[in-house]
């Protein structure tokens, strides 16, 4: 929302509005497939992440509220294909593997399929540099998305 809120004016508004689409469709999608590992939305409310853990949400905040579009929009295109990848694997295996059905894992799916979004960050980026923009801001932002995304992922190998 941070995000529409500081760029949704602009020509690439449409990029921002519809990840923040995203994440609210994304809400359903995360209770049912918790309900499917026993826990409850009062459970999510009370659970206590790790700093690990928390670490990739805390940085995408700033982002949102400190970061150039353009250093937004390359931190997203890149981490979501990788998120994506990501999801999809591990929905693979939960059907695969541990008896989950293709709606348990409608959420992972969702970001598995999403589209590139290599195109429209590279207008957005580019747009950016035209204005002003450091390149190494952006360089930057896109290589710490990704080293929190797998501090993410490891923590969570780690918790198990």
């Amino acid at each position: 929302a941070a995000l529409v809120q500081r760029f949704g004016d602009r020509p690439y508004g449409g990029f921002f509005i519809d990840n923040l689409q995203g994440e609210l469709a994304a809400r359903d999608g995360i209770l049912r497939f918790a309900r499917k590992l026993g826990l409850s939305e009062a459970d999510l409310e009370n659970y206590e992440p790790s700093a690990k853990g928390f670490a990739y949400s805390a940085y995408v905040a700033w982002l949102a509220m400190s970061a150039s579009a353009g250093e937004v929009a390359c931190g997203m295109a890149l981490n979501l294909a990788a998120w994506g990848h990501n999801c999809g694997q591990m929905s693979k295996a939960l059907r695969e593997h541990y008896g989950f059905a293709q709606d348990d894992t409608d959420y992972l799916d969702a970001f598995a399929q999403l589209p590139s979004l290599d195109e429209v960050a590279l207008s957005i980026i580019q747009d950016d540099l035209d204005h002003g923009a450091l390149p190494h801001r952006i360089g930057l932002a896109a290589r710490l998305i990704q080293a929190y995304e797998e501090m993410f992922w490891d923590e969570m190998a780690a918790l198990t």
